[in-house]
């Protein structure tokens, strides 16, 4: 006999990625001071990040040729494709303080083509980048841990919470499949979900879920007191792990009379 047949696996929760809320990114966004090279640096390129959505390794490859401020746009050529991605103006505008006024004065020579350069004057690193992320998310006292996909996400996010086509995410991000940008749907769906739970006390939600179900009185919701399946599994109205008893409710459930006011109007 094969022993590990009786062994029973777990289905693993999937996890979502981070997503920072507005307020946060703007919260984030305020951290680097816009008094000396580093802080218009900085400032540049977390704007440019969120603006966009680009991986942090397309970042730090952009070059000064890369970016039209006119046309307000970048062009980012990663895993042998070019896309082009518009910029809103506060971006265009971090972009023309620093081209302008802030790089000229760090380069270490004129030839250097890096958009995006450290204080030696040569092109930021991925862990250089990493330092500042990790520096502007203890400032701004963010709680979250964000790393530099963290603000790829929350564009993507936000981008489809204000009803940005998917597809056109999907570009926007340079997702070979559609099933990766997908993901962000279920982001949405749990932030939502979360919201409602905080929002709406735990016995409303009961007598919401079950004034609709299928063993409701055809005569229409039963006025309080309300009755409430009995879970033939574990014996009581099963206030806490409804969702494991569902299936049991559904096959046995008997009704029993619950000793407590519903809290709904008829209209809600």
């Amino acid at each position: 006999a094969n022993p590990a047949k009786a062994v029973v696996t777990h289905r693993a929760e999937r996890k979502y990625p981070e997503i920072l809320t507005n307020k946060e990114v703007e919260l984030f966004l305020e951290q680097p001071r816009c008094v000396d090279e580093k802080g218009f640096r900085d400032h540049a390129m977390l704007e440019l990040l969120y603006a966009t959505g680009i991986r942090v390794s397309e970042l730090i490859g952009l070059n000064v040729t890369d970016v039209n401020l006119t046309a307000g746009f970048i062009r980012c050529s990663s895993r042998g494709k070019e896309r082009i991605i518009p910029l809103y103006h506060g971006a265009v505008k971090a972009l023309q303080d620093y081209i302008r006024d802030i790089r000229p004065r760090i380069i270490a020579n004129e030839t250097e083509t890096a958009l995006f350069v450290n204080m030696n004057g040569e092109r930021v690193s991925s862990q250089g980048f990493w330092k500042i992320i990790k520096h502007y998310q203890e400032t701004a006292g963010i709680e979250k841990d964000i790393t530099p996909h963290t603000l790829r996400h929350s564009f993507a996010a936000h981008l489809l919470e204000n009803g940005a086509d998917l597809r056109a995410i999907q570009e926007m991000l340079g997702h070979a499949d559609i099933s990766s940008t997908q993901i962000y749907t279920h982001v949405i769906q749990k932030q939502l979900k979360d919201i409602y739970n905080k929002a709406i006390p735990e016995h409303e939600r009961l007598a919401e879920r079950y004034l609709s179900a299928s063993f409701a009185s055809p005569e229409g919701p039963p006025s309080s007191p309300m009755f409430l399946p009995l879970c033939a599994k574990h014996e009581h109205s099963c206030f806490e792990g409804i969702d494991a008893c569902e299936e049991e409710i559904a096959q046995d459930g008997n009704i029993i009379e619950v000793d407590f006011e519903i809290g709904l109007d008829a209209d809600e």
